[in-house]
């Protein structure tokens, strides 16, 4: 059954919009640095060879000193391959997975200190932050043709998935005049093990319209079963909070 993701990202408008009329500050940014992804195609937890670009750009909605409601919109790209790892069946399967993310969340952050640019707050703080995401992936599994893996089936397809995601991580944030910059964390725990594409074990037939002959017959282990898939982003905030309009009646400044 096709499931339909236009109520979460409804709940994530309707979220944005109520918060934003209670407001008592608000600011626009952008986010840059990298993704990449945990799963079958990188369970060592490979970063920094496995991180690509990314970058996004993000509403802040502030509700009081410490907590404020974050839409961020991310595009990122995730590379992952069986030959980064020294697991035998990862080897031998020699796939690699390159696709595209494109990421729309809403999150409650917690500062950890008063925050803000006026008396009696600071103007940096750590933070904390959890709320929901609706993604769009595109994985591409491809065969590497790696030597170690002369008898593992060669195979190439693409897929798209569009699934719910729990974002949530860590920071830190500094304020420079009308300028907010921050470095972040941002994990997503997804709930579905087809996040890379990799199917559960190997089958004969056709992929993309075209036959394909395998050396294994069908229902050889191809991946770890029951075990969801994460991808993460990582990098920096940039974010713009426009001053205050002057008033024009002196008496009142």
């Amino acid at each position: 059954m096709k499931k339909n993701y236009t109520l979460p990202f409804l709940i994530l408008l309707f979220i944005t919009l109520s918060v934003s009329s209670y407001a008592q500050d608000r600011e626009f940014g952008f986010f840059v640095g990298g993704s990449y992804y945990n799963g079958e195609l990188n369970p060592s937890k490979h970063v920094v060879k496995v991180a690509r670009p990314a970058f996004g750009v993000l509403y802040d909605v502030h509700i009081n000193s410490r907590y404020y409601f974050r839409t961020i919109a991310s595009y990122g790209k995730i590379s992952a391959n069986d030959q980064l790892t020294e697991i035998g069946l990862n080897n031998f399967r020699d796939l690699q997975l390159e696709a595209r993310v494109l990421d729309l969340s809403g999150q409650i952050h917690f500062n950890f200190l008063p925050f803000g640019n006026s008396i009696n707050v600071k103007t940096y703080t750590p933070y904390i932050f959890v709320g929901l995401s609706v993604y769009n992936v595109n994985p591409q599994i491809s065969s590497m043709n790696s030597d170690s893996a002369a008898a593992a089936p060669k195979e190439s397809y693409s897929r798209s998935l569009t699934r719910v995601a729990v974002p949530f991580g860590v920071g830190f944030k500094k304020i420079f005049g009308t300028l907010t910059l921050g470095l972040e964390w941002n994990f997503r725990k997804t709930f579905t093990d087809k996040f890379d594409g990799l199917d559960d074990q190997y089958s004969t037939g056709n992929l993309n319209g075209e036959p394909v002959q395998y050396n294994h017959p069908s229902g050889f282990q191809k991946s770890m079963l029951n075990t969801p898939d994460w991808y993460s982003f990582i990098g920096f905030t940039v974010t713009f909070r426009p001053l205050p309009k002057k008033n024009s009646c002196p008496g009142l400044n």
